[in-house]
């Protein structure tokens, strides 16, 4: 409230909550100055203002200010850029500021675009100082370029359809002129979803519709073909069940991995799921987490690579802590023989596996076999995938100093088939499952 030009008192409409300290109180507007306020806390929430100073020559209520940043929260001023540039994605490379699609002014540049700035500056876009505005007119640049990156000591415009190499940037002459190489790398190859882009080692990797692609120098070439099933059973964009890739990279027990978010179909309950799909740049696996993930990004600090994910109410620090209530699941391929009329038998299983939980509480596993090709209803072959029902292969011995088990053989279910493999799920915390192998015999030989 304000009385003869001077502030009298602060009501507290919203206390807030969650302060760790307590919080700067400042006015803002209604034409006068000098007043001043202290915050009252109580509980981590503001529970009243105190007028220190009255001010003077107020005309209208002014705005209360409580300094950002003291509740666990970030904050963040945005200033514009003096020339007022925007564009679809941001990247620096040779003492420049390289915009994609950039737009000037409040105009709008075509979609094959680029601006970039003056050397040696941050702000100043104007050519007359060495600034640049390309416009491409490539043909396989079939839509926008979604994402500049620089690697290696080149710069490549990204395209949906499309990469290019940018080289030997100059700027000379009066007035500043900038020139540079401009190469196709790719014309069929391109990254649909920026969100999918991350440096990894001397590498760039993206991700598009046909898998996960990477740069190498000059050269773009797929490195998920082991996994070309996963992506012939995904569902992207503009599925209404597809949420939109993003991509992360992090460090998995001191490994490198690149994280890819994506929508597939369960295999085992052929229903839609987000997960992430991980890349060592050896092999391939699934990764998921407690939590439904709708976006995932990246964290490097002290050259720890740490990936963070968000539902879309929380943010979440990914791989960080064991769970008990996450389902693990790990299923084999089915194995076959040389001469598909031999039926197999499932008698045993055996694996090396390794507690990695901070108490040693033990794993328990439960494995489902499958023989492929055998009804054991019916007796009648070929009749597609049957299985048997769960049985739980739980070793309580496996607390031992460090929580290895060198070797173990659990009784399976005589699940018969043509070709045989199992499916083994556990809920127990953190363990490392290094060996398995299933001990089968011929049971008969189909004749024709």
């Amino acid at each position: 409230m304000i009385g003869a030009g001077q502030v009298s008192s602060v009501a507290v409409s919203n206390g807030g909550g969650g302060f760790i300290a307590t919080p700067a109180i400042s006015f803002s507007g209604g034409g006068g100055t000098g007043a001043t306020a202290v915050a009252n806390m109580s509980g981590g929430a503001i529970a009243s203002v105190t007028v220190t100073a009255p001010g003077s020559g107020y005309t209208s209520v002014p705005a209360v200010i409580v300094s950002p940043g003291f509740n666990n929260a970030a904050s963040a001023t945005l200033s514009l850029m003096p020339y007022g540039i925007s564009g679809t994605s941001i990247e620096t490379f040779l003492n420049r500021v390289w915009i994609s699609s950039g737009a000037q002014n409040g105009s709008a540049n075509p979609a094959g675009t680029f601006v970039v700035s003056a050397p040696g500056s941050v702000t100043n876009f104007a050519t007359s100082a060495g600034g640049l505005l390309y416009s491409s007119s490539d043909r396989f640049l079939r839509a926008t370029y979604t994402a500049l990156r620089q690697s290696n000591g080149y710069l490549y415009p990204m395209g949906d359809s499309s990469v290019s190499v940018i080289s030997n940037v100059q700027t000379s002459g009066n007035p500043s002129s900038t020139t540079f190489n401009y190469q196709n790398t790719n014309s069929q190859i391109g990254a649909a979803w920026r969100d999918s882009i991350q440096d990894f080692g001397q590498s760039v990797l993206f991700a598009n519709e046909n898998g996960i692609q990477g740069i190498y120098g000059g050269d773009v070439r797929r490195v998920s073909s082991k996994i070309n099933d996963l992506f012939d059973n995904a569902i992207f964009p503009p599925s209404g069940s597809a949420l939109l890739p993003s991509s992360a990279v992090a460090n998995i027990h001191t490994i490198p991995v690149y994280l890819l978010l994506m929508t597939v179909v369960d295999p085992n309950t052929m229903a839609p799921r987000n997960v992430m799909v991980a890349w060592d740049q050896k092999n391939y696996f699934v990764a998921t987490q407690s939590v439904n993930l709708t976006f995932i990004g990246t964290q490097e600090q002290n050259s720890a690579m740490t990936a963070w994910g968000t539902d879309g109410i929380s943010l979440y620090p990914l791989f960080a802590q064991p769970s008990t209530s996450l389902a693990k699941t790990i299923a084999t391929k089915l194995y076959g023989g040389e001469r598909e009329m031999v039926m197999k038998q499932t008698l045993l299983m055996f694996y090396r596996i390794t507690d990695k939980s901070p108490g040693q509480s033990g794993v328990a596993l439960t494995a489902t076999m499958q023989g492929e090709g055998w009804n054991t209803q019916a007796g009648a072959y070929p009749s597609g995938l049957s299985s048997q029902s769960a049985q739980n292969l739980t070793n309580p011995n496996i607390v031992a100093p460090n929580g290895t088990l060198p070797s173990w053989g659990g009784q399976t279910a005589n699940v018969p088939g043509t070709a045989i493999g199992a499916v083994i799920t556990s809920t127990s915390a953190d363990f490392l499952l290094s060996g398995l192998s299933l001990a089968y015999r011929d049971i008969e030989a189909m004749v024709g």
